[in-house]
């Protein structure tokens, strides 16, 4: 019995010792920004439970219901019944597909692939085709031909799978504290699936390199390499080198800044002159047929 106790301590003090170099070496090593950060910023919270939701004829009453409502104020329709003709020109422009098939693009290298895939967090949550990050970066060897041939042919016509845009719906709580009734009070997350999210970071860095040439250098949010660390430094140097006794500034909160109206952005990618290739794929992606 003293020897399986011993034996049975021994292999808990080993598990908590794997335990901890794994997350220093998978969390808080490469990313100052994990867990040790969220911690102190508190930014951790305890699951909420989701209760009757405020709607405009009163209270929700089933989960179901709230549900609905819930999910009907944070991803709102897109309605046609209040635009102008311009908006409507726009729209229709659009709806307009204008099928590409491009020879010249910046292909997919095996090296490229294989720093995305190593760059999986091991722990992610997966999308509903159950397939982890873990699981890639084990395969990986076997299937890269095969991965480097299709991402390559989704560039080259503009094509995003339409399996991978179906993903699993959560709503997390911002303030357990806060009101549970206000739809504003939660943020909804989508769990979606390992392979396309890659594709989705192939996406945006041959984006970024097309229109880089259009970034405002005091642009500092989804900018690599920038930080709200260097947009302070930057607001405090103004200031400070203000030649008069008062300045004044003025800060701006956009509410649902994520809630941009489809049909304008991609005419801003296309007045832009983005490659025709990048524009389909992005309309393909993230502004039709969606599924949560």
């Amino acid at each position: 019995m003293c020897r399986a106790r011993e034996s049975f301590k021994g292999g808990m003090e080993k598990a908590k010792r794997d335990s901890w170099r794994d997350f220093v070496k998978f969390d808080l090593g490469p990313n100052r920004w994990g867990v040790v950060y969220k911690f102190a910023a508190e930014k951790i919270h305890k699951t909420g439970v989701l209760g009757a939701v405020a709607q405009e004829n009163g209270q929700t009453f089933t989960k179901e219901e709230a549900m609905k409502n819930l999910v009907g104020a944070l991803l709102p329709d897109d309605s046609e019944r209040d635009e102008d003709e311009v908006q409507s020109v726009w729209r229709r422009d659009f709806d307009t597909d204008r099928f590409c098939y491009e020879n010249d693009i910046t292909e997919v290298t095996e090296g490229e692939l294989h720093r995305l895939i190593q760059s999986i967090k091991p722990k992610k949550a997966p999308g509903l085709d159950e397939i982890r990050g873990r699981l890639l970066k084990v395969i990986f060897p076997a299937i890269k031909d095969f991965l480097i041939h299709l991402y390559n042919s989704c560039l080259r016509t503009g094509y995003f799978p339409k399996v991978w845009k179906i993903g699993n719906l959560k709503v997390l709580v911002k303030d357990p504290a806060g009101d549970s009734s206000n739809p504003k009070n939660y943020r909804p997350i989508t769990l979606l699936p390992e392979l396309g999210k890659i594709l989705e970071k192939i996406i945006r860095r041959r984006l970024f390199e097309a229109g880089e040439q259009f970034h405002s250098p005091k642009q500092f949010g989804f900018i690599q390499g920038k930080s709200t660390m260097d947009a302070l430094t930057l607001y405090t140097d103004l200031v400070r080198d203000q030649r008069y006794k008062f300045c004044a500034t003025i800060f701006v909160d956009i509410s649902g800044a994520f809630d941009v109206w489809w049909p304008a952005l991609l005419r801003a990618l296309r007045e832009r002159r983005l490659p025709d290739h990048l524009t389909a794929i992005i309309k393909r992606r993230f502004l039709v047929c969606r599924k949560n």
